[in-house]
């Protein structure tokens, strides 16, 4: 499906050309290739950027953060960054970088990706806070494309956050739940909505099954998210009978 004939070795410069407060904690920085006219690396739905921080410690640090924006936004790269409480590079992102700061990045690169090849036609992401950003890049690619040749036949999100108000790209989100053969379903930890369709309590492997009504096969799942939710929703799907090839993980600890 993706034919990536520009891929750029090595570390470039991305200068930061937008900046969105997503919720209180969440912003989207909107990027464009700083070297090269502002074009936009290619790159397929799943895949993370890869950023060399080298004047927040003694030391560079690296991390790695997924696109947030998909191959079909052609003017720009995205990433949306969580601010934890620790780390020193979320709060640089999250409360410091602005519009003109350049950023050293490279890539993009990941197998968290769709495989029409070898995935099932029933696409099920699994994710919780942050980790929503490269089921979001996948949802805003495959939204125009479900039941193509190499796209999904139909997609379902299901993802967890603390309340409402925490939800990263709800007004987007809920467009998408509007369209068919597209199944979001929002799970909140501290507040009881489901008055208002929202499940409550931490995604677990049973509440996958209640998604589903039992039916458990002829899906692809992928999760992404802290260690133990992976592990748990994993452990939970093997113990149905979903095969190991049917599932996909990605560490998203923030």
């Amino acid at each position: 499906m993706y034919n990536l004939p520009r891929k750029k070795k090595g570390w470039m410069k991305l200068q930061v050309v937008k900046v969105v407060e997503e919720v209180e904690d969440t912003r989207t920085l909107f990027l464009e290739d700083y070297e090269d006219g502002g074009r936009v690396i290619d790159y397929i739905p799943g895949q993370y950027l890869t950023f060399r921080f080298d004047d927040l410690s003694e030391r560079p640090i690296v991390r790695s953060y997924s696109l947030s924006s998909c191959p079909r936004e052609t003017d720009y790269l995205t990433i949306t960054v969580k601010q934890v409480v620790d780390p020193v590079v979320s709060k640089y992102l999250c409360c410091e970088v602005k519009e003109g700061d350049v950023l050293t990045a490279r890539g993009p690169i990941g197998r968290f990706v769709y495989e029409s090849q070898k995935d099932t036609s029933h696409l099920v992401l699994v994710c919780a806070g942050s980790g929503i950003t490269p089921f979001f890049s996948m949802l805003k690619e495959f939204e125009e494309s479900l039941g193509s040749s190499d796209s999904p036949q139909e997609i379902t999100l299901i993802a967890v956050f603390k309340t409402r108000e925490d939800i990263i790209f709800r007004k987007k989100l809920e467009d998408l739940g509007k369209r068919q053969r597209i199944n979001i379903t929002i799970a909140l930890t501290r507040e009881d909505l489901r008055s208002e369709g929202y499940l409550y309590g931490r995604i677990t492997g049973e509440m996958v099954e209640e998604v589903f009504k039992s039916d458990l096969g002829g899906k692809t799942y992928m999760v992404c998210g802290p260690g133990p939710m992976m592990e748990s929703i994993k452990a939970f799907l093997l113990s149905r009978g979903v095969g190991r090839d049917c599932i996909k993980e990605e560490s998203f600890d923030s």
